[in-house]
């Protein structure tokens, strides 16, 4: 790869990484809302398919998630390597002195919060829904 594509490579991960965790944060913001304002009204079935939508799409979320970040961690790594082994000019990259354990990191740090999200939504949803039915 040619400095320009590995470069190109890394800055359109960095924004589909963003676009996809922007989009969840969404979901999620949405998702509290409707907690705070209608968990206690919702029919038992209505709250099982709610919940089952909003987690088809976390999955999902999480999927992208995770693929991206590892897809750019595989990127900051081919140019770290290709800076080691004099085939590129990068050096200036900030990227290149990222340490390769964090390249590991990153996927799994990405996906943790966004399961993180998940979690304290729907705890969130159980607990709006039993508050406000108890009085």
């Amino acid at each position: 790869m040619t400095d320009f594509e590995m470069i190109s490579v890394t800055f359109e991960m960095i924004n589909t990484l963003w676009a996809i965790f922007g989009i969840y944060v969404s979901i999620v913001f949405a998702f509290l809302v409707v907690s705070y304002l209608a968990a206690s009204q919702l029919a038992s079935r209505l709250v099982a398919i709610v919940i089952t939508l909003y987690t088809l799409v976390a999955l999902w979320s999480f999927w992208g998630l995770n693929r991206s970040a590892a897809t750019l961690s595989s990127a900051l790594a081919e140019i770290q390597r290709a800076v080691a082994e004099g085939r590129s000019s990068l050096a200036w990259y900030p990227g290149v002195s990222i340490p390769e354990l964090m390249l590991t990191i990153i996927p799994l740090l990405v996906t943790a919060i966004a399961v993180i999200a998940y979690v304290g939504s729907i705890a969130f949803f159980f607990h709006q829904r039993r508050a406000t039915s108890s009085g």
